[in-house]
């Protein structure tokens, strides 16, 4: 019992920190307008097109959107990471705002349908700026491992909200006005998450300290990002996940038309009462996954996620029962979120941070492929096996691809379980103290222990670094030349005027005792101390202290 209300008193205390985060709470914001605007605008659109040409014209409105999307948002996400994330987040929604304005401005002048829907895949592609640099973008304004576990949770609760909230807001403008009236307030909704972008914060840097900025590994370009996501295999597994995700989702999309028209008998509305099903589902998903924070280990939660969304499904199109079909839907839809947001979570565990606007790119990208995918596959299914079988394909799809992704997730997630010592050594070098408790953390975890024996010189006067240390046990020397200048015990640091200045190392340093040090790589290092002027400042100090 007091190891649970422990962890329910840091949970709570988690949330309150993260609700306390002002620049979180504006970007949570600004994405509840964007997903509003983005479901309002598909709903719209897809009104448009059936009263322009049927389920015909509704294909191709969604073909035009989905298939661009799907080629370009990985490269355009690629390519926005290269700018600071507030700027590309910004930059995303004004692009909304602005390609959205555009197709308002076709229907609202009556234009051709061809032009339409050339406008609609511009705008789609738009749309696709902003999940993945969102989520990018939570690591940068989260100080703690559970305030962005906390970020990523609040993100799938503003998505649930989102998928009830933007069909209902363009059942209503369609109402007194017309689907261009609805992609006209869409855009300015876009514009106004554009301004409630949390401007960067001001940074006072130290005299002298930008001649160590250039020091900091510079960002791979679009194709590398790319090259080094498909090399990385948690990466390519949690991708591919998704992949598997909206294929269910898209099949779903088209097996919940025909359940209720042809299983259920519902009149016109009966879609639209599953899919809600699906939002409120959704809420319940997201208000589940706080249990999140402070969890060791997420690969367990990941298929669990998996299973509550595809065995539901699996069992819908065997239920006759109006009253069930939506118990069972609105449990696919608390499992897909719980399942989204315990993907993204390890997304931010496992991989760097200069990856995360590659990754959610290539993720948007799959997201759109596997909705065409399953759209496509759905009706086929329907036609070979039935509308049993065909649910129980979809509803079996996510969970399998998990259990096959399972083995290779489940040891990388046990490796990224951080070590608490480590964590307490580093946080105690003056540094690291300054930087967010999640960087330090993330230093902890990819720190390599290294045993040097005494007599032992562990860097050298002239040589090249490309190693920072801390002391964990014994006893160093440090000497410029034959002069011996001072003693390191445990808790003490060396190597950083190397890494940071890019230069020769600047004393040797020689194990006096046998001595246990934590060492972290040069990349890892610079990364985490990229823009922290105030780590530059203290390091700057030390060395003019210490070393001249």
């Amino acid at each position: 019992m007091t190891g649970t209300g422990s962890l329910t008193t840091s949970r709570s205390a988690v949330l309150r920190r993260a609700w306390a985060n002002r620049r979180l709470r504006r970007v949570l914001a600004a994405c509840l307008l964007f997903h509003v605007g983005e479901w309002a605008s598909y709903v719209a659109l897809l009104v448009y097109a059936y009263g322009e040409g049927g389920m015909r014209a509704s294909s191709a409105i969604v073909l035009a959107q989905v298939v661009p999307a799907a080629v370009l948002a990985s490269p355009a996400a690629a390519a926005l990471s290269r700018l600071p994330t507030v700027q590309a987040l910004a930059l995303g929604y004004v692009a909304q705002a602005v390609t959205g304005g555009m197709v308002a401005g076709a229907l609202l002048l009556d234009l051709p349908f061809p032009v339409v829907a050339t406008l609609s895949a511009v705008f789609s592609v738009a749309i696709t700026f902003t999940r993945p640099v969102h989520y990018a973008f939570l690591p940068e304004i989260s100080d703690t491992t559970g305030e962005l576990t906390a970020g990523n949770a609040a993100s799938g609760i503003v998505e649930a909200v989102a998928t009830l909230a933007g069909p209902l807001a363009c059942g209503a403008l369609v109402a007194v006005w017309s689907p261009g009236g609805v992609l006209a307030v869409m855009a300015s909704g876009a514009l106004v998450s554009a301004a409630l972008v949390p401007r960067p914060s001001r940074r006072v840097v130290s005299a002298g300290v930008e001649e160590v900025w250039a020091a900091a590994p510079p960002r791979p370009g679009a194709t590398a990002q790319l090259a080094e996501v498909l090399r990385d295999r948690p990466a390519r597994v949690l991708c591919g996940l998704v992949g598997a995700e909206y294929a269910l989702v898209g099949m779903m999309d088209i097996l919940l038309v025909v359940l209720a028209f042809d299983r259920l008998g519902l009149d016109d509305s009966g879609p639209g009462w599953l899919n809600a099903a699906i939002g409120l589902g959704g809420l319940l998903g997201a208000a589940v996954t706080f249990v999140l924070v402070g969890q060791r280990r997420l690969a367990p939660a990941l298929l669990a996620g998996a299973v509550a969304a595809g065995v539901p499904l699996a069992l819908t199109g065997l239920i006759p029962s109006v009253w069930i079909a939506l118990v069972l839907i609105a449990l696919v839809g608390a499992g897909k979120t719980f399942f989204d947001v315990t993907q993204r979570t390890l997304v931010h565990r496992l991989l760097p941070d200069r990856l995360l606007g590659a990754v959610f790119g290539v993720q948007e990208a799959l997201m759109m492929a596997g909705l065409a995918v399953g759209s496509v596959l759905a009706p086929v299914l329907v036609e070979v096996a039935g509308l049993g079988a065909a649910f129980a394909v979809a509803g079996l799809l996510l969970p399998l691809a998990c259990l096959l992704a399972l083995p290779p997730l489940s040891r990388q997630d046990a490796a990224a379980a951080v070590p608490a010592d480590v964590v307490a050594l580093l946080q105690a070098v003056p540094i690291l103290a300054v930087l967010p408790p999640r960087l330090v953390e993330r230093l902890a975890r990819l720190s390599e222990p290294e045993v040097v024996a005494g007599g032992s010189v562990v860097v050298a006067e002239g040589q090249p670094g490309s190693l920072f240390y801390v002391v964990e046990s014994g006893e160093l020397a440090v000497s410029h030349g034959d002069v011996e200048v001072r003693r390191l015990g445990p808790g003490a640091w060396f190597g950083e005027l190397a890494l940071l200045r890019n230069c020769a190392r600047t004393a040797t340093v020689t194990a006096v005792s046998d001595v246990r040090l934590r060492a972290v790589d040069r990349e890892t290092f610079l990364t985490a101390l990229s823009g922290q002027p105030r780590s530059y400042g203290v390091a700057r100090e030390h060395a003019t202290e210490h070393y001249r």
